[in-house]
């Protein structure tokens, strides 16, 4: 997997995410991960998009991208995050 650009995939889709309403982000809290493929490269990356509380007391929420992708020896994994405000 090319690290750059599933780097660049991670960053794009959480910005995707990061436009979505308090509400729509707070519906996906405790569901499973959104997943979707797409072609980096020539390889097929798997991105997965959760949502969890990022606070006990419910202010903030954590967006998590994983990207799955192919290595020489085994499947790579990268992960980034954000953290957003709740609006209540």
């Amino acid at each position: 997997m090319d690290r750059a650009r599933a780097y660049a995939a991670l960053t794009t889709e959480l910005e995707h995410w990061r436009g979505k309403t308090s509400a729509e982000l707070v519906s996906r809290v405790g569901a499973a991960p959104v997943v979707r493929d797409i072609e980096l490269a020539g390889e097929t990356v798997s991105i997965e998009v959760s949502v969890a509380w990022a606070d006990s007391l419910q202010e903030k929420l954590t967006v998590e991208a994983v990207a799955n992708g192919p290595s020489h020896w085994h499947t790579q994994r990268l992960v980034e995050r954000i953290t957003i405000p709740s609006e209540g």
